[in-house]
């Protein structure tokens, strides 16, 4: 796998150094003195786990293939390479200041052997396990021959008595299966979000038709017709005609009316009665209809006596007014004793109603003697 240099890391141009004699240890940070950090983002094959190196440190083999055009893993040899040539060219310089002796920069790069090793089709990457309980309980679960992705740490290089060792150590560590359930939520989460975002909208859709519906105009009709005409048609058939009518009959005419209808309900009646029993007995038919025949030869026997009772109430009807048109001539000539004259009047005219009342009573209790 050829290296590009595809990534330009400024910081890596000078490194910080801290050499610890007592641990033999050299804590290497960028400029800044922050730590070195790399990120693979693709997934990469486990080959090997909890690999003894020669110092007996544990570490995690990853697999990558050559052929692999990748530019996050390119990348990431690139920061690799130029940390190893940043530090074995830093450890050369101040070999006499650590060291007490002078190291050049080919016995340097001698001893000091990079992270990775290159085969013809395949390259290793060789990556140390902290004693982190969370990346240890994450290792236990690790199978060879599993994909994971992984951030890794620059903590510097360890000298030995015959190499010196760089030390780049797990932070973080990732499967492919626990990946795909973490898509899996994030997936329906965002899907759920969008399909509330969707209810949402429909709803406020439907609220804004509503609303539109509801003020668009479709009030002022029903308020017409069911305000306007139901109350005006009651108080006109209520309250204009059963006044008027009423009046008619008492006073001005209270004399036809009694005399017409008894007659006609005599006449009518019995036929009434006639259809409702022939529906139940048609042989009755004959007996009812000579009942009407002999309560018609009644009513004809009885018409020179209703022509009597008329006459009677006519001259009864004529004195009557004869005795208002005095009276009458009475108020004009005595206007202090009006009030007493028309109450007298009044009275007349009332006995003279109650006398026309008993006379139809009587008329009406003959026509049933008779119906009888």
């Amino acid at each position: 796998m050829s290296i590009k240099k595809t990534l330009k890391y400024k910081n890596l141009t000078k490194l910080h150094y801290e050499y610890n004699k007592s641990s033999k240890k050299i804590l290497i940070q960028d400029k800044n003195k922050e730590k070195i950090n790399i990120q693979f983002s693709s997934f990469l094959k486990v080959k090997k786990i909890n690999h003894m190196d020669s110092h007996k440190r544990s570490q995690i083999v990853l697999e990558i293939q050559n052929e692999n055009d990748n530019e996050d893993i390119e990348n990431n040899f690139y920061i690799l390479d130029k940390v190893l040539k940043q530090t074995r060219k830093d450890i050369s310089k101040r070999s006499q200041e650590w060291f007490s002796k002078e190291m050049t920069e080919d016995y340097i790069e001698y001893i000091l052997n990079p992270i990775y090793k290159v085969t013809s089709k395949l390259t290793y990457i060789y990556i140390y396990i902290p004693q982190n309980e969370d990346i240890l309980e994450k290792i236990e679960n690790i199978e060879e021959g599993d994909y994971i992705r992984c951030n890794i740490q620059y903590q510097g290089v360890r000298i030995y008595r015959e190499d010196i060792v760089q030390e780049w150590e797990l932070v973080t560590i990732e499967t492919e299966q626990e990946y795909a359930i973490q898509n899996s939520i994030q997936n329906s989460a965002q899907n759920s979000i969008e399909l509330n975002d969707e209810l949402n909208y429909d709803s406020i859709i439907e609220l804004n038709q509503e609303s539109d519906i509801s003020l668009s105009g479709p009030v002022q009709d029903p308020i017409e017709d069911s305000v306007q005409d139901p109350v005006q048609d009651p108080v006109q058939d209520s309250v204009q005609d059963p006044v008027q009518d009423p009046i008619e009959d008492s006073v001005k005419d209270p004399v036809k009316d009694p005399i017409e209808d008894p007659i006609e309900d005599s006449v009518q009646d019995p036929n009434k009665e006639v259809q409702v029993i022939t529906e139940s007995d048609i042989s009755q038919e004959l007996t009812f209809q000579e009942k009407i025949v002999q309560n018609n030869e009644c009513v004809e026997e009885n018409e020179e006596e209703y022509i009597e009772i008329k006459k009677k109430m006519k001259k009864t009807n004529k004195k009557s007014n004869k005795k208002s048109r005095e009276s009458d001539n009475l108020n004009k000539e005595k206007m202090e004793d009006t009030k007493d004259t028309k109450d007298t009047s009044k009275i007349k005219k009332d006995e003279h109603n109650n006398n026309n009342l008993v006379i139809i009573r009587k008329k009406q209790k003959y026509i049933s003697i008779s119906k009888r």
